[in-house]
């Protein structure tokens, strides 16, 4: 059987815990930034990790508080599709932001990529904005095939009379790298 009959005053004390387990994961994430501004590690990277820190523990407070929490059956099964939701949303959270990171590196080492991170960019965030409405509707319990189907005979629509303008865009995109 999933969770504890708790008493009232136990139930009150979750909040109590969530507010002492923000604030640890605060502290771990200025000594991480501290430590971190201390060594010879890449800014960025450090700056992604820490933010990471909070989104991740209040999950886990969520997952927990599920887990001790009794809840009626059909309220279980809501809360925890709407906690499995909120966990894919963040990773897909987190592979953007490395995404984005991976881009500004690139910016950096190449400087003729400095013109193509910004479509790039719009890009990944559409691709990953359809991404996560997807994954959502689909943990959520909806079926998404019709979607698929349409936006697949869409964007062949789209691709076979955009063929010529997206062919000097991309010959354009590999002049410009290629330099």
């Amino acid at each position: 059987m999933r969770g504890v009959v708790v008493s009232v005053e136990q139930l009150l004390s979750l909040p109590v815990l969530w507010l002492l387990v923000v604030l640890a994961l605060l502290l771990i994430r200025r000594r991480v930034l501290k430590a971190a501004a201390a060594s010879s590690s890449d800014p960025r990277t450090v700056r992604l990790l820490a933010r990471l820190y909070l989104p991740a523990g209040l999950l886990a407070c969520a997952y927990l508080t599920l887990e001790i929490v009794a809840l009626p059956q059909r309220w279980d099964a809501r809360a925890e599709k709407a906690l499995s939701v909120l966990a894919l949303l963040f990773a897909l959270w987190a592979v953007w932001r490395a995404f984005a990171l991976l881009l500004s590196y690139w910016g950096e080492t190449n400087p003729n990529a400095a013109t193509l991170i910004p479509p790039v960019q719009m890009a990944g965030r559409l691709l990953f904005a359809v991404l996560g409405i997807a994954l959502a509707l689909q943990g959520l319990g909806y079926s998404i095939t019709k979607l698929w189907t349409a936006l697949g005979i869409g964007s062949v629509a789209v691709a076979l009379a955009l063929q010529d303008t997206l062919s000097n865009t991309f010959a354009g995109f590999y002049i410009k790298i290629g330099r």
